[in-house]
């Protein structure tokens, strides 16, 4: 099936797709503000453009009900409401039917920024595993949040993995300290370890903590993680989960942490307006 085409306007924007449709998501020459919502499809396709997401909603951009793929790359969000970044996959956790689309979700090459959390209202996150899915894989993607980053926690079903490699979170301390702050959440607690068989891979993670703070505050589980550090600097890491969280390798994950020694993965001048994809520079 031919992909169809659809020119993102600056304010709000949502498409309801054909179970079988495929859709490439044109960005807007100018920065957006508004909510992006996409519900249903097979294939879809968002690179490049900016968004200040200014907007009432639970997420900047949500993909829901899409059965194959996700592709999002290139993009800039900076968010100026409470609310998450990017939520996308397949059957929402809530939903009355059982689990029955996993598609692939593929995220690299973005920036997020300012990604804030209301607390008794909104949980924001840059990533918000809301729906069933069946492999992540995050490449190359620089955020900063007060309270959580990428949140993994099992509350749906994933029947493959999750990929992430060469990411770098800050924890924002700008507007106070929150203690319930996460920025990187595997699991609540070892049952929902023992229910699920997934396998989680860190590769060049970093997540930068203020002077003073412990790291192991920040991250989920708590129980059973260590601190640690070899001749690349600190790490934190999970010495009962080596046969879940490994590195590319096989070996036990260890996230950095700090900043990356070259600076962000994404910088602001490397996404947004004008990003073409490294894959594409030779297309017409």
């Amino acid at each position: 099936m031919t992909r169809t085409r659809f020119q993102l306007p600056t304010g709000f924007f949502r498409q309801e797709l054909d179970p079988l449709a495929d859709a490439i998501f044109l960005p807007s020459e100018q920065v957006r503000s508004g909510t992006f919502q996409c519900v249903g499809g097979r294939h879809v396709h968002h690179v490049g453009g900016k968004q200040i997401w200014d907007w009432d909603g639970g997420a900047a951009e949500r993909y829901r009900d899409v059965s194959h793929s996700i592709f999002i790359e290139g993009r800039h969000i900076i968010m100026v409401r409470s609310g998450d970044a990017f939520s996308a996959g397949g059957t929402y956790r809530q939903a009355a039917a059982p689990y029955s689309l996993f598609p692939d979700v593929y995220i690299q090459n973005c920036r997020v920024e300012n990604v804030r959390g209301s607390f008794d209202k909104i949980h924001a996150d840059v990533f918000q595993l809301d729906y069933s899915l069946h492999d992540l894989k995050i490449d190359c993607l620089t955020a900063d949040t007060d309270y959580q980053g990428l949140y993994l926690r099992p509350t749906v079903a994933i029947s493959g993995e999750i990929d992430i490699r060469r990411c770098n979170f800050t924890l924002n301390t700008a507007n106070g300290l929150r203690l319930s702050a996460r920025l990187i959440y595997l699991f609540k607690n070892m049952s929902e370890v023992s229910n699920t068989n997934h396998l989680l891979y860190f590769s060049e993670v970093y997540c930068d903590v203020p002077q003073g703070l412990d790291p192991r505050t920040f991250f989920s589980p708590r129980r059973g993680m260590e601190i640690a550090a070899d001749t690349q600097g600190t790490y934190v890491w999970w010495p009962n989960l080596t046969q879940r969280v490994r590195d590319l390798k096989g070996q036990p994950a260890r996230i950095r942490i700090g900043k990356p020694p070259h600076g962000d993965f994404a910088p602001a001048a490397s996404v947004g307006l004008g990003y073409r994809s490294p894959g594409y520079q030779n297309a017409p």
